[in-house]
């Protein structure tokens, strides 16, 4: 292996010079691209500020990584040396983003107190409150300005102006307006005061000639993995997946036959080329045909596959970050071809030979059916809400379908297996109840890598179905520890909780009619502002807890207001607006919609008579879920 020692140069640029070379101006006699293992933009505008902030005060910002690709002729004459941009994406975004427009990055902290005390004197303002008004006021002015030209309105006739109808509060076709600025405008102190105020803030701004220490890499390309492997030590470290996209390297390129992954990729790419980046080989794929048959490497190819995943089964996937590996496509073609997460990094090992866009198809197969299995529950929607509701983690998802691919498919000859068709019938069913047990158990909480591995090399899904006493310890554990300690406040529930869930299950028959489910409402048995007047008399109620809870269609709001229904249908038989018939059936069928026995919700609301209310209905919805899931839930072994 050749050695790398003299093959780093230290240089200085100036920040002009670093923006015009990744923007590619034409003066520029220097440019900069990003290689294809680069993480997308990340920093937020927080992160950015901070950075403009420590140059301004002069404090280091660490040095830029660079790796000279060749020096280039322009027309045959200027040469021009190109360069990969190795560390230091975040933080040159963040200048370039800054140099656009410099007056966004302005904040009321750079608004010094002895120049806000002595506008406040000049302005007979004594209010510590209006003070900071004036700050407020001028960072919105500043903000509000794009350049530091006159014609922009830099000039201290128009922030003037400004404060006079903000801070002063003199609206500007008032009678009283023009001749208030007149007055400030000639008094010369206020002039000077604003004149010296802006000058300083343009002198600060301006970070062209700010210089920024670069280091050149001229080794060979082999080298740059472990360099960029080794930068995961500050800054926005490193995901496990980013280090992999260096590691991998170019060994493992293959061309990919989905459009929609190679889409996904391109985004990525797009995105950065929308901030003026370039791509290193973006000028080699200008078009779909180009897209198409280009080769990936495996990091491209597991990017491309998490976003994907995520818009094909929004159901078992979180929504996915355009500029950020999605975890998804790692974790589950590490898992589906039988490896450990912790060993990723032999995955260009294990996949020799095998065919990827196969294999990719029975992956798919494989996340389609766990979707399919699972449909019947979180396919029913809460009512005006759009967002899919994620209760699991990634890895519970992953472990269910890495154990449905491997129940079908044989890895190296990609054939199906014996008796797959048996094993999937047996997953169906243990997969949909597994998945409520483990939410409700909280078993995947925290680091899930040893768990998935657990599940997969156990097969539990296959060979453990979850007898009745077991459902029946979890689900009394469940409302004992996570339920009933629980003080959920407001009337709005997340849709994301596991007593929504826990419900979905019990009300699914109801809700799902084959492809077609009917979105729901959350009832409140005990109405939320009976509740709230007992918590004001100090006596702290739960109010979104599942005892409490039902879910119905829209269409079949009870409209019952503040009483439980069967205070409603009493005061409607009191007052003569039902019949005697008609209440005994509204009181049937507002039994057979909310679960809950007419004699449950307390006459007489206390702490004590609510909690025992709580514990009847939930008894009652784990007698129902029991029976409703029998097929699924065997009898306990005999003893």
């Amino acid at each position: 292996m050749s050695s790398i020692r003299g093959h780093v140069e230290v240089e200085t640029w100036f920040v002009e010079d670093l923006i015009a070379a990744t923007t590619k101006e034409i003066y520029s006699k220097k440019e900069i691209t990003v290689p294809k293992f680069q993480r997308g933009l990340v920093w937020n505008k927080k992160k950015q500020e901070g950075l403009i902030d420590s140059i301004k005060k002069g404090y280091p910002i660490g040095t830029l990584l660079l790796y000279e690709v060749a020096v280039k002729t322009n027309d045959g004459t200027d040469a021009v040396r190109s360069y990969n941009l190795i560390d230091g994406l975040q933080r040159s975004h963040a200048l370039k983003e800054y140099s656009k427009n410099p007056n966004n990055f302005f904040t009321k902290d750079d608004i010094e107190d002895v120049f806000v005390e002595a506008l406040a004197v000049e302005l007979d303002i004594k209010s510590d409150v209006d003070q900071d008004k004036i700050r407020d006021k001028i960072t919105e002015w500043v903000k509000g300005v794009v350049d530091f030209t006159q014609a922009a309105g830099w000039e201290s006739a128009d922030l003037m102006k400004h404060l006079v109808k903000e801070v002063l509060e003199i609206p500007e076709d008032s009678n009283g307006y023009y001749p208030a600025v007149g007055k400030i405008l000639s008094n010369s102190r206020v002039s000077e005061l604003v004149a010296r105020f802006l000058d300083s803030i343009k002198d600060q701004s301006d970070i062209s000639k700010v210089k920024i220490p670069v280091i050149v890499f001229t080794g060979g390309e082999e080298h740059l993995p472990t360099v960029f492997a080794l930068l995961n030590t500050k800054g926005t470290v490193l995901s496990r997946y980013e280090v992999f996209a260096a590691k991998w390297g170019k060994e493992t390129e293959q061309r990919i036959s989905n459009k929609r992954i190679r889409d996904e990729i391109w985004k990525k790419y797009e995105a950065l080329e929308d901030e003026s980046f370039t791509s290193d080989d973006s000028e080699d794929t200008l078009n779909e045909s180009s897209k198409k048959n280009r080769e990936y490497t495996l990091f491209e190819y597991l990017f491309g596959l998490g976003q994907f995943l995520s818009d094909r089964f929004p159901r078992l996937f979180e929504e996915k970050e355009n500029n950020r590996p999605s975890s998804a496509g790692f974790n589950l073609l590490t898992s589906c071809v039988g490896l450990r997460i912790a060993d990723m990094k032999e995955l260009p090992e294990r996949l020799r030979g095998v065919d990827r866009n196969q294999l990719e198809n029975q992956i798919l197969e494989a996340a389609q059916f766990v979707d399919d299995s699972l449909f019947p529950v979180l396919s029913v929607k809460q009512h005006g809400r759009k967002k899919t509701s994620i209760y699991h983690t990634e890895y519970q998802i992953v472990s269910m379908i890495a154990v449905a691919f491997q129940a079908r498919y044989k890895l190296k000859c990609a054939s199906e297996t014996d008796g797959w068709k048996y094993s999937w019938d047996t997953l169906r069913k243990n997969i949909l109840m597994y998945y409520l047990y483990d939410v409700l158990r909280e078993y995947w909480r925290g680091s899930g890598d040893s768990k998935l591995w657990d599940y997969m090399e156990s097969k539990r899904y296959l060979t453990t179905p979850i007898h009745h006493g077991a459902w029946s310890n979890a689900l009394d554990s469940w409302f004992v520890n996570n339920q009933r300690p629980m003080l959920h406040k407001g009337r709005h529930i997340k849709d994301d909780r596991s007593e929504i869930l826990f419900l979905k299950y019990i009300y699914a028959q109801k809700l799902s009619v084959m492809k077609n489910s009917r979105p729901y409402h959350v009832e409140h048995i005990v109405p939320v502002n009976q509740l709230k007047k007992l918590k004001a008399q100090d006596e702290r109620l739960p109010i979104n807890i599942v005892g409490n809870l039902a879910l119905l269609e829209p269409k079949k709001n009870l409209m019952k207001g503040d009483l439980t229904f069967v205070e409603f249908l009493n005061k409607q038989l009191r007052n003569d607006k039902i019949s005697e018939k008609c209440y005994f059936d509204s009181l049937k069928e507002f039994e057979e919609q909310l679960l809950c026995k007419h004699d449950m919700p307390p006459s007489d609301l206390t702490k004590s008579s609510y909690d025992d209310f709580l514990t009847a209905r939930f008894d009652h919805l784990k007698k129902i879920f029991l029976k409703e899931w029998r097929d699924h839930i065997p009898a306990d072994p005999q003893t």
